[in-house]
């Protein structure tokens, strides 16, 4: 509510991300203030459908 109050927000995003980039392995999490007129947009250029799969193969449990 407080970020709502002062910036006037419509919504958030939050974004976790760990490990890739970083030299000294940290949590942190991003907040990001969204409003209906902006054109933001939380994308992985890198990523591939094909290498996501691949994750979900390695993680699923039978």
């Amino acid at each position: 509510p407080i970020l709502k109050e002062k910036l006037n927000i419509d919504g958030l995003t939050i974004c976790q991300n760990n490990y890739y980039g970083q030299d000294v392995k940290h949590y942190h999490i991003h907040l990001i203030p969204r409003y209906n007129s902006d054109s933001f947009k939380c994308t992985y250029d890198s990523s591939k459908v094909s290498d996501i799969k691949d994750v979900y193969e390695k993680l699923k449990t039978e």
